[in-house]
């Protein structure tokens, strides 16, 4: 057998890693009307409008949800996102991220 064949039969398998995804954490604030809110909720996190009196519903009772699974760029843009439109308002929106343990 020559060196070449030795060579290629020996090279190993490149494992290529999966990126890493994260969960975006909402957590309500009173301060905000209900159909700021609504418009909020079906903006930044493509709920449909008809949904968004449950989505509320259930961040009041819960004092916070988690949405998604997003790539680090998008979750860092949508965090962004709320910030700037809350102060665009005048309300303090805040959300934070998780990054998800195997996901596959």
């Amino acid at each position: 057998m020559s060196e070449i064949s030795q060579v290629v039969r020996t090279t190993s398998k490149t494992k290529i890693k999966k990126p890493k995804r994260y969960h975006l954490t909402h957590y309500y604030n009173e301060t905000i009307p209900d159909d700021k809110y609504e418009n909020i909720l079906a903006e930044l996190y493509d709920i449909a409008f008809h949904s968004t009196a449950a989505e509320l519903s259930a961040l009041k009772k819960y004092q916070h949800l988690t949405y998604g699974d997003y790539s680090y760029e998008i979750v860092q843009t949508k965090i962004e996102v709320l910030k700037l439109d809350g102060l665009e308002q005048n309300y303090i929106l805040h959300a934070d991220m998780t990054e998800i343990i195997d996901a596959d």
